[in-house]
């Protein structure tokens, strides 16, 4: 094996070790996040309600779009993960190959479905009005996007898998420099480029995507290591085609029923009015900037346990769980009384909307006291998937984020308008949380875990 990437997760200090593999990409999903605020900055203080309400509508599509891609590409990382802690670097490259195949044709089928239909979702989605012609052009642009994003988090999966959670970090850093200069650029016009509005920011998104991948699939040609990626070579493999889609099945599934009950959510605020659809996007955003840290909890736990499990070390894998735990509930404790403490500080960044500010606050009110529960639930989830349970976590989130939370959202909308539709999500999360707990506690998540065997 030449030029060797990755580090070694199965030795060594575990909360330290760990540490190491979270701040990079705490930092990489930080990035992230900033680059969904400064569009929404810039759309809702320059387009103003009309434009965040677009962005908000398109958000449940495109994440539902990219739910099966994603699985694929989540289920790869933790395949490479157990492959790379069994010191199996052939069949990693092996697994890579294959899994790039399997996106390839994933996101060209699901992609040109949305494109095409596009439109007449938005409709099915009660989309006002006003904002409908936003709203399809900034989807279609942000569809043909999607295989830059999807591009750029496979490698970056991969990397993280086999330890390496800094070159994603150096990748998303020069991306985001791009689009903090070309979002105002394309969103108003600078001299002989045009102002473009939403499709400004859309476009800007899209070019940043484009660069971090090119970035990212260079570095890789320059180290001319075991990971080989070119998406216009398919590779087929039908026992590892067989490991990843069971796997990535349930992770695509999970996506889609997390898309599709927001989906049903949104389309029950925006019920209420343009200042309740408009409060959407804010509420995304912001539960992206809370969510942001203790999903990047969960992957560096997911990815330790997955090297861990491959090498057969389940006590540490215990450890991991146990650090985990205690690093999850600081953060959200930290986070929740600051939100709590200063919401302004949050929302007054996308709107100065008195009505969409008190709608938002009212979000913040009801969701952060109990926020804890969530990273929990991040910590045993990043134990069970690492161990390739991916099912046990699809069943907990349609028994509750579709099911039961849709069903708490209307009824509790009936008598407490947007509140209970808040209400609905905070109980969801509580019992997604005791649901794992349980799982994790049981053990049963070792059984036949080790997916290399």
């Amino acid at each position: 094996m030449s030029n060797h990437i990755g580090k070694d997760l199965t030795e060594s200090k575990v909360s330290s070790t760990l540490i190491t593999l979270l701040v990079p990409i705490l930092l990489s999903n930080t990035l992230n996040v900033v680059y969904n605020i400064v569009d929404s900055i810039w759309i809702g203080n320059i387009i103003g309600p009309l434009g965040l309400s677009a962005v908000a509508v398109s958000f449940p599509i495109t994440l539902m779009m990219g739910s099966f891609a994603f699985g694929v590409n989540m289920a790869n990382g933790v395949i490479v993960s157990q492959y790379y802690g069994a010191k199996d670097y052939n069949t990693v490259s092996h697994v890579i190959k294959v899994s790039t195949t399997l996106g390839v044709i994933i996101l060209f089928t699901v992609g040109s479905l949305m494109f095409i239909f596009a439109k007449k979702i938005l409709i099915i989605m009660n989309t006002p009005k006003d904002a409908l012609d936003m709203a399809v052009i900034y989807l279609r642009i942000t569809i043909i996007g999607l295989p830059f994003a999807y591009s750029y988090f496979f490698i970056s999966s991969i990397l993280r898998a086999v330890g390496d959670s800094v070159r994603p970090l150096i990748f998303l850093i020069v991306s985001s420099i791009v689009n903090i200069i070309l979002d105002p650029i394309l969103i108003k016009g600078f001299f002989i480029i045009p102002a473009m509005g939403l499709k400004g920011a859309a476009i800007a998104t899209v070019i940043s995507q484009c660069i971090s991948v090119l970035i990212s699939i260079s570095y890789l040609k320059i180290k001319n290591s075991f990971i080989k990626i070119n998406p216009f070579i398919f590779t087929f493999d039908i026992n590892i085609t067989k490991k990843i889609m069971k796997l990535a099945i349930p992770i695509s599934s999970n996506q889609f029923i997390v898309a599709f009950g927001w989906l049903i959510i949104t389309r029950l605020i925006s019920s209420f009015g343009d200042a309740a659809s408009a409060t959407v996007a804010i509420v995304n955003r912001v539960e992206s900037l809370f969510i942001m840290p203790i999903g990047a909890l969960g992957n560096a736990v997911m990815t330790m346990s997955a090297q861990n499990i491959g090498a057969n070390k389940f006590d540490r894998v215990k450890e991991i769980f146990k650090n985990g735990i205690v690093i999850g509930i600081i953060i959200s404790s930290v986070m929740s009384i600051f939100s709590i403490v200063n919401p302004h500080l949050l929302i007054n960044m996308f709107t100065k909307d008195l009505e969409v500010f008190e709608y938002s606050k009212s979000y913040i009110y009801t969701i952060m006291p109990i926020f804890i529960f969530y990273s929990i639930m991040f910590v045993c989830n990043g134990v069970i998937n690492g161990a390739g349970k991916t099912i046990v976590i699809m069943i907990f989130s349609t028994s509750t984020t579709l099911i039961l939370r849709t069903i708490l959202a209307y009824a509790l909308s009936e008598k407490f308008a947007l509140v209970g539709i808040w209400a609905s999500m905070g109980i969801c999360y509580i019992i997604n949380t005791l649901f794992s707990l349980y799982y994790y506690k049981s053990n049963k998540w070792q059984k036949n875990s080790n997916i290399t065997q």
